[in-house]
């Protein structure tokens, strides 16, 4: 059974911050097999702050099906378990009813090779997972997060 059909991974650099660096952070979310391909496919959008300092918007979408499971997988089995256990007794604030999920990681410590959940800080990596149309409601979200974190 399908579950995963994209997912969408949104961060911003600012002027203090080198924008390899950021993009690097992005691709870490990505399990290690799948970063190479996406490396030329994060897009930049340059905007600029209230002093007119450059911020570049970092985007990058996946939406081919296989690599979207086998991302979130990766972020599944990467978390610890007090963030997965966070991410799974909160479900209900992380989904929107419409199939969508949201989650927001540590920027530094996915630089870092790290997963972690931050709900607090601003300077977060944003990613936003579409679920097919049969998996809408807070259990059969939970139980297809379970089952793919289990998935050999």
């Amino acid at each position: 059974m399908k579950i995963v059909r994209k997912i969408y991974l949104e961060t911003f650099s600012h002027a203090t911050e080198r924008k390899d660096r950021v993009s690097q952070a992005l691709l870490n979310i990505l399990p290690q097999e799948c970063r190479e391909q996406y490396v030329n496919r994060i897009t930049f959008n340059l905007l600029h702050g209230f002093f007119k300092n450059p911020i570049f918007y970092l985007k990058l979408n996946i939406e081919e099906e296989k690599v979207a499971e086998k991302t979130l997988k990766h972020i599944l089995t990467a978390l610890s378990p007090v963030d997965y256990d966070h991410i799974i007794s909160s479900i209900n604030l992380r989904h929107d009813g419409k199939g969508n999920l949201y989650l927001r990681f540590n920027k530094q410590d996915a630089y870092l090779g790290y997963i972690t959940v931050d709900e607090e800080s601003d300077d977060v990596i944003k990613v936003k997972v579409t679920l097919y149309p049969h998996i809408r409601k807070t259990e059969e979200i939970i139980n297809a997060l379970r089952k793919i974190r289990e998935k050999p």
